[in-house]
């Protein structure tokens, strides 16, 4: 068999026959500031005379292991932090009493050692200072700039004692060990750093060290953008990008509080230069507000882009303040969400928001970081959404990454249709050598080839490896791209993932491998549970399944013979342990494998039939789409659209 180059992909257009459905119109701004001060007070009076929130607090938003446990995990720490802030900006805006005492009595028992003795997730240990230190600094700080003026003399005194001693002497001992968090410039920089730094910025002169602290936190948080892509790309997984919240917070609290004049300049600017990351940000969003569920992500957790209400109004910028206006009325309408008390400080009324499906095309690529490609067929992020979403990478994040170089993602509307397996909670050893034995991180545990025998759980991929985005072109009714993922691969492997989308519903995926020896390749795709194989023979496989009630049908064809099989993830000892000792949940993610051993190569082509295009779609040529595997001739022709590989 001989392998062609990249540009042996061709793509025909035939017609422009598709247009993309729009998503409906946004709300107001005026109207979401005014239903997020509603939802503040409704929270407030869900809240109020409720027992204060211990480290051993029962409730449905958090597994009892981790009550069990007197954990201080991110759950926990949010609610915390959202109730001081809810109960001290309504206090500051309307001046009850009852608001001032609430807040207080939460604050009095996370200073008190009996009730909160460590702040720090028991997940994360290593330092004096951790996420959760930041976390509730930040909301401490501008807790005492709402309240301080009312406190009594003795709470105003044990307030500033506390911040010292629960968040300002920790904060010290880690700059002093040179904590690695300091300089790494990930979120623990961001929520850390920051948090320390509103806490000396919320006091002043009223602590001794607090024009130190201020002035190392803003050289830290200020050096965080250089850190990000030239094009924009977050520098961790997309599941991570709502942690820019952090860096706008201690901008706005701090830049108005900074008394040099420069240094308040730097802050102000920093903001609007999020721009770039912010529609970064809305090219990875999935309907209903879902994020692409690439590197060390939760696939199920809800986006917010809190930040981007900021952001917008500094860059001016009416398609960033679309994503924001977009999850935010989401969150309004769902019970399930909490209010962000920040951003009513932050959401400019006066910025009209500008449909992306106006002012941007319907495919991107990005070069840095991640190397993030996608292509879609609207920009609808309501529950009801039929979009196609088509996401692919070819490089990977400086952190919070899997070895994932190559995955591609499939969904429709808010149905996942090729997964991203996302994360388990932090095993006990994720950050070891050990990691790619689980199998999220693996190549094994995604959606692209992999090599070798089972003794090598990165499956033939260099440990931290990456690829590039070799071609990339776009046109209303199609987008096509090739990723070079040689360089991912060790041992002189030569690796390509070319993509064609032909909209709505054609996706075309060629992989193809020149070896230098024989060896075993794999190729999976991980799939909804129920998902199987209809039919197979040694060159076709075809694979049934569905997506909101419309048929997805995957026909997976080789030149060559394969060997076509279905199975099912399971963590295996020892690998199956959470850092905070209970087994990590089973969750069986079903997956289909292509397989051929002893072989110098592969050509395997994918296509993945959604809607009308499935149901129509026979392998021997009836109705309107035709698919015909014969030698080295692949073809693949719709009414959108034709795709040759010969």
């Amino acid at each position: 068999m001989t392998l062609r180059p990249l540009a042996a992909l061709t793509l025909s257009l035939l017609s422009l026959v598709h247009a993309a459905d729009q998503a409906a119109g946004v709300p107001d701004p005026a109207a979401v500031r005014g239903a997020l001060l509603e939802a503040m007070r409704a929270e407030a009076a869900g809240l109020a005379g409720e027992p204060v929130y211990t480290p051993q607090t029962v409730a449905p938003w958090r597994t009892p292991r981790q009550s069990e446990i007197g954990n201080r995990e991110g759950r926990l720490v949010d609610r915390v932090a959202d109730r001081i802030l809810v109960f001290s900006e309504l206090f500051a805006a309307e001046g009850d009493p009852t608001h001032l005492e609430e807040a207080w009595r939460q604050i009095e028992a996370l200073f008190d050692e009996g009730l909160w003795p460590d702040w720090r997730d028991l997940a994360h240990q290593g330092d004096p200072a951790g996420l959760r230190t930041g976390d509730l600094g930040a909301a401490l700080a501008v807790a005492w700039v709402r309240l301080e003026a009312d406190l009594s003399p003795e709470r105003r005194a044990a307030f500033r004692e506390g911040l010292d001693r629960k968040v300002m002497q920790p904060f010290l001992a880690s700059v002093e060990k040179d904590s690695w968090f300091l300089d790494a410039g990930t979120n623990w920089t961001l929520r850390i750093v920051g948090g320390a730094g509103m806490v000396a910025a919320a006091l002043g002169d009223e602590h001794p060290r607090g024009e130190e602290v201020r002035a190392y936190a803003a050289e830290k948080m200020l050096a965080f953008p250089e850190k990000l892509g030239a094009d924009g790309s977050f520098n961790e997984a997309p599941g991570y990008v709502e942690d820019l919240d952090a860096l706008v917070w201690w901008i706005s609290f701090c830049a108005p509080r900074e008394p040099d004049a420069a240094r308040r300049a730097a802050m102000e600017a920093a903001v609007g230069r999020l721009a770039a990351t912010a529609r970064w940000n809305l090219w990875v969003t999935l309907a209903p507000g879902r994020l692409v569920a690439f590197g060390d992500s939760r696939p199920e957790r809800p986006g917010r882009s809190v930040y981007a209400a900021a952001v917008a109004a500094a860059a001016r910028d009416g398609v960033v303040q679309w994503l924001y206006l977009t999850h935010a009325d989401r969150r309004l309408r769902d019970p399930r969400e909490r209010v962000n008390p920040r951003e009513l400080g932050w959401l400019d009324a006066s910025l009209p928001p500008e449909d992306p499906g106006e002012a941007l095309p319907l495919a991107t690529a990005y070069r840095d970081e991640g190397a993030i490609v996608v292509s879609r067929t609207g920009w609808d992020l309501s529950p009801a959404s039929t979009d196609v979403v088509v996401a692919a990478k070819a490089g990977r994040e400086s952190n919070h990454a899997d070895h994932d170089a190559g995955n591609l993602t499939l969904d429709v509307g808010p149905h996942r249709v090729l997964h991203d397996l996302g994360k388990p909670s932090y095993p006990r050893d994720y950050f070891s050598a050990d990691r790619p034995r689980y199998y999220t991180d693996a190549p094994r545990g995604h959606n692209l080839l992999f090599f070798g025998g089972d003794d090598d759980p990165l499956g033939g991929m260099r440990r931290g490896g990456a690829g590039s985005v070799a071609s990339f072109e776009n046109a209303p009714e199609a987008a096509r791209f090739a990723l070079d993922l040689s360089a991912a691969y060790g041992g002189d492997r030569r690796v390509t993932r070319q993509v064609a989308h032909l909209r709505p519903g054609v996706v075309a995926v060629l992989d193809a491998a020149e070896l230098p020896g024989a060896e075993r390749v794999r190729l999976r795709w991980h799939l909804p549970d129920g998902a199987g194989l209809a039919t197979r023979t040694d060159r076709h496989a075809v694979v049934a399944t569905e997506a909101g009630g419309q048929p997805v049908t995957g026909h997976l064809l080789s030149a060559g013979p394969f060997a076509a099989t279905a199975g099912r993830h399971a963590w295996a000892p020892p690998f199956d342990t959470a850092r905070t000792g209970e087994k990590l949940e089973q969750k069986h993610e079903e997956y289909v494998q292509l397989e051929a051993a002893g072989t110098r190569g592969v050509a395997w082509l994918s296509v993945w039939l959604i809607g009308d295009a499935a149901d129509t779609a026979e392998p021997d040529g009836s109705g309107g789409l035709r698919v015909t595997a014969g030698g080295e001739r692949l073809h693949v022709r719709g009414e959108n659209g034709e795709l040759k590989i010969d």
